[in-house]
């Protein structure tokens, strides 16, 4: 019998992210660019510790579009970042593959393989709410 688990997206869960945001002069016409922290409402830390409650009841799978080049990177920050989980999926180096369709090969390929996957969080809200709910 497959454990039960549930994934996680680091880049959209665990990392505050920054998107690029564009502003037209209008005297000018020029557009400048630049990058803006995203304002998450939700802590990392509120996330954090919904991942430690969750791994109470469920296996916790990472994935993450990060190239596995940099596991021993994302395996330090997860740790000093006291992140619990059970497996996490890299983004084999220089693939060329839409991110988007590396999550889906490798979740039908390995993830759901070895899993009960009972729910995939692809925002923080999602992860709050489904431990409300739990």
């Amino acid at each position: 019998m497959k454990q039960k688990a549930v994934v996680f997206n680091i880049e959209d869960i665990l990392f505050d992210k920054k998107r690029q945001v564009h502003r037209v002069n209008y005297f000018t016409g020029e557009t400048e660019s630049f990058f803006k922290k995203v304002q998450n409402k939700i802590s990392r830390k509120e996330v954090i510790y919904a991942l430690q409650e969750l791994s109470r009841k469920y296996k916790i799978v990472l994935i993450s579009t990060l190239s596995k080049s940099l596991r021993g990177t994302i395996e330090d920050w997860l740790c000093t970042q006291q992140v619990v989980y059970n497996d996490l999926h890299l983004k084999p180096d220089y693939s060329k593959q839409p991110d988007n369709m590396y999550k889906v090969q490798v979740f039908f390929d390995s993830i759901n393989r070895k899993y009960d996957v009972e729910y995939i969080f692809r925002t923080r809200k999602e992860v709050m709410n489904f431990l409300e709910s739990e």
